[in-house]
Order: C-alpha cells, then sequence, then structure tokens
C-alpha cells in the first residue's frame, strides 16, 4: 500500500491493471460457487464482501497512522521482550544472543551433555543442514520445554517492532 507510492507510475499502473484482471478471472470463476452453497454465500454478503470493500478504500486512500504511535509499538515490543529475557536467561544462560538463529538451535537441539535442551529438530535448514529455529520449528517443538514456548513468545514481538520501524521509515 504505502510502498505503491515509490513505484514508477507506468509500472504502477500496469501492475494495478493485471491485478484488476486476475483478480476479475477469479471473481467469475468462484463466485458462482460460492453463491450456489447458502452457508458460504452468507458468509459472503455478511463477512467478505464488506471487508472487501473497506480494503479496497484503506488500499486507495491509505490508512491513517501516526509516528508516536510506531514509536510506541516499537517500545512496547522492546518492553516485552525485557520483561521475557530473565525468564529465557534461567534456561539458556547470560551469553547466549537471543537473536542468533544459530546459537538459538544450537540450545534447543543441542544434545543435554552439551548443554542443550536434546530436543529432536523437526526440520533442518537447506543451505546447512543445520536444525532449524524458524517460528514453524520453534511452534512444533513449545510443548517440549518452557524455553521454547518463551522463545516463540519472545519473537513474536520481533515483528510488531519490524513494521512499526519500517513504517517509520516512510513518516514524516
Amino acid at each position: 500500500t504505502y510502498l505503491f507510492a515509490l513505484i514508477p507510475t507506468d509500472t504502477l499502473t500496469v501492475y494495478n491493471a493485471r491485478d484488476m484482471v486476475s483478480t476479475g478471472l477469479i471473481d467469475e470463476l468462484c463466485h458462482a460457487q460460492v453463491c450456489a452453497q447458502p452457508n458460504l454465500k452468507m458468509i459472503w454478503d455478511e463477512v467478505e464482501h464488506p471487508a472487501s470493500w473497506s480494503f479496497a478504500i484503506s488500499s486507495h486512500w491509505g490508512v491513517p497512522i501516526s509516528r508516536e504511535a510506531c514509536e510506541h509499538v516499537v517500545w512496547h515490543a522492546d518492553e516485552q521482550q525485557r520483561l521475557m529475557e530473565p525468564q529465557l536467561r534461567k534456561y539458556c544462560g547470560p551469553t547466549m544472543s537471543l537473536s542468533a538463529p544459530k546459537q538459538i538451535a544450537s540450545f534447543i537441539f543441542g544434545p543435554t551433555d552439551k548443554g542443550g535442551l536434546g530436543i529432536q529438530p523437526t526440520k533442518t535448514t537447506k543451505k546447512t543442514g543445520q536444525a532449524s529455529a524458524d517460528k514453524e520449528s520453534i511452534k512444533a517443538v513449545e510443548s517440549r520445554h518452557p524455553f521454547c514456548k518463551l522463545y516463540g513468545s519472545f519473537t513474536y514481538w520481533d515483528g510488531f517492532r519490524e513494521k512499526a520501524q519500517e513504517f517509520l521509515w516512510y513518516l514524516r
């Protein structure tokens, strides 16, 4: 939405035209099928169609947002993580970087005799073949140790901070 302002008009016009044609083709393909099923038609009529108009309006006009609100989101995410960090440190110690996926993976999936939690990894990275500590991997093992669930909550706030910081870049 706000990034569209950075795209040259000629490129944006072509993109919007293709998007509109694609959306129209999908509507033509699916709308009759949705209307043929009473439960789906009710959801379309009462939820999806009104939401579509709301999305279209916000896409066209933008969504009001303030620098102060974004700064507050960044502060709040930092504060939430600050409160969680001592709990995480009880398990992993003071030296591990909580923002280093390789260290996190080594701790969670590493053997207990080397200070790890000894949890079996659910997937590995394509590049190195090592245990992955991405969101899906952490979510899959969060019930196996309190650190995993807490770490999942800890990293949840990264997304809020990153998005708010991204918006701040474009706000005057």
